[in-house]
């Protein structure tokens, strides 16, 4: 997951470390922002690098919220292209907020980061079968929740890495990310990990 970026040489910076990394080891989301899209066409973007999903998240640029028919045109792009759209879900902008895009671009795979809140994700995911959820700062009776409901099949592992360490100061990043896998392991088996860290990932982005 890529930091946000708010200037076109930002934007540049982070593509460059992105071409830094081995590919069979690291899939890059585009975080796209209104701002970027004045000096670049989406389509243009993509073809600097092989993005594997967009990021749009309307707590850190708010300016979406004053273009829905954007919003609407990077879904449109997203479906021809096959990728995932994600969209960062809070008590800002709540996952309802996303709902009518869900529903009306059927052909678009959505992930609602965080799942927040969890019975509109949940509700949302009912009646669109194109809706995953990622775990990253979803808490566990939540994500109980959604394997009650039957959507444990549209769950993606999630980690918010490395703002973690930002609310987890008293452990490193590597020791988190090892208690975080531990626990989820215990409390749900490794068969349901593995579906949500592996087989729904493939799923979600159309590798199988």
């Amino acid at each position: 997951m890529p930091t946000g970026f708010y200037s076109k040489k930002e934007f540049f910076e982070y593509l460059s470390a992105l071409r830094s990394l081995p590919k069979e080891r690291f899939d890059s989301f585009l975080w796209l922002s209104p701002r970027i899209l004045r000096w670049m066409p989406v389509e243009n973007l993509f073809k600097l690098h092989d993005f594997k999903a967009i990021k749009i998240h309307c707590v850190a640029h708010p300016d979406w919220l004053l273009f829905p028919e954007k919003i609407s045109e990077i879904c449109t792009f997203a479906g021809e292209k096959q990728i995932p759209v994600m969209f960062h879900t809070g008590t800002e902008t709540p996952a309802d907020n996303f709902a009518e895009y869900c529903r009306n671009f059927p052909q678009t795979t959505f992930i609602l980061a965080h799942g927040n809140p969890i019975d509109e994700t949940i509700q949302i995911m009912k009646n669109c079968k194109n809706v995953f959820v990622d775990t990253a700062f979803l808490p566990i009776p939540n994500i109980s929740k959604l394997c009650e409901n039957g959507l444990s099949d549209r769950i993606l592992f999630g980690t918010d890495f490395p703002i973690t360490n930002y609310f987890y100061k008293e452990k490193t990043p590597l020791l988190w990310y090892k208690d975080n896998i531990a626990k989820f392991v215990e409390i749900f088996g490794e068969e349901q990990f593995l579906l949500w860290s592996n087989r729904n990932y493939r799923k979600c982005f159309g590798e199988e």
